[in-house]
């Protein structure tokens, strides 16, 4: 899946990394208290810019693509080359911004959801893959749980796990046991290996 960012991104070191955090950190507390909390993010990544110059680019994009699937990202501010900041002017930070930040960090590594967005992307787009399968417990329907649906017995998972495999899939066992399906197609991707496994409903 080929990963394309318009500015080169550099390796750095964590000494490199903590010392630029800690002048961009410093500098958003700066503008924050200068400012006050009520303008746009655009207003404070233009106060972050023109502090920190020519070390700094911003709306650095990043495509994605494989095949006819396309995706692009921008990167809030990348410092130094190598530094990535993703900005959020808000009351608190939530899950998603983290997630969102890990994913650009991943930028040449991998990402679960990005893969799993090519191969819904594969197989129809999510309007033909996701489905919400009916969970049984005791006999009785406890929920519906969005699922990405290769055939009406087929669920598909993709993961990024460096350990701990026998128990996801044993979680993935009960998952069918609760469900109307027969099997999950697994495939984990690390940088080193790729794996596949059929799991099946056991009898």
């Amino acid at each position: 899946m080929p990963i394309q960012v318009d500015r080169p991104i550099q390796i750095l070191s964590q000494e490199q990394f903590a010392s630029i955090a800690f002048d961009v950190v410093g500098q958003a507390f700066v503008i924050h208290n200068e400012l006050g909390r009520f303008f746009d993010e655009q207003v404070y990544q233009n106060a972050l810019l023109g502090h920190f110059g020519a070390r700094a680019d911003t709306e650095v994009l990043i495509h994605v693509s494989h095949n006819d699937f396309r995706k692009s990202y921008r990167i809030d501010l990348l410092i130094d080359g190598g530094a990535i900041f993703e900005l959020k002017a808000v009351q608190r930070l939530h899950e998603q911004h983290r997630q969102q930040l890990i994913h650009y960090l991943m930028l040449t590594g991998l990402d679960v959801h990005l893969y799993e967005e090519a191969v819904t992307h594969r197989f129809g787009g999510p309007e033909r893959v996701e489905r919400k399968v009916e969970v049984v417990r005791d006999g009785q329907v406890i929920g519906r749980q969005r699922t990405c649906l290769l055939d009406p017995a087929t669920a598909f998972k993709i993961t990024t796990l460096r350990k701990d495999l026998a128990a996801y899939e044993s979680h993935l066992r009960r998952f069918l046991d609760h469900t109307g399906l027969e099997r999950f197609l697994w495939a984990n991707i690390t940088l080193g290996e790729v794996s596949f496994r059929d799991v099946r409903k056991e009898n």
